[in-house]
């Protein structure tokens, strides 16, 4: 089964969205985050650092599922925030398409030239 974007965190938390996110997430799932980072996170929005430690999660933060399922291969995500609020655990391989404005693999729908 190909992976597919997860919806991981509701954009309902508000302002508690990050602070969710690391709570709900297995630490050692978490790749490329440092434990400040992650510490940063836990304290909440009362935090002097929390918004630019979201940040760098955001960029940098990469979530491994084998920890969540050791029955399924392993598959890498990156973290994305939507408008919405919301955020997704996407599939490194997947890129964003302009057309569809959501997630796809390369080449997932290309359309063969006719000869």
């Amino acid at each position: 089964m190909i992976a597919q974007p997860i919806l991981w965190i509701d954009g309902a938390n508000g302002i508690y969205v990050p602070k969710r996110f690391v709570n709900v997430t297995i630490t050692n799932a978490i790749e490329n985050i440092s434990e400040e980072t992650i510490t940063t996170l836990e304290c909440g929005p009362g935090h002097d650092y929390y918004w630019d430690a979201w940040e760098t999660f955001l960029n940098n933060a990469v979530i491994r599922e084998t920890f969540f399922d050791h029955t399924k291969p392993d598959v890498k995500y990156f973290v994305h925030q939507s408008d919405e609020g919301d955020v997704w655990l996407i599939p490194q391989d997947m890129v964003w398409n302009e057309e569809s404005e959501w997630w796809s693999y390369p080449n997932e729908n290309v359309k063969e030239e006719e000869c």
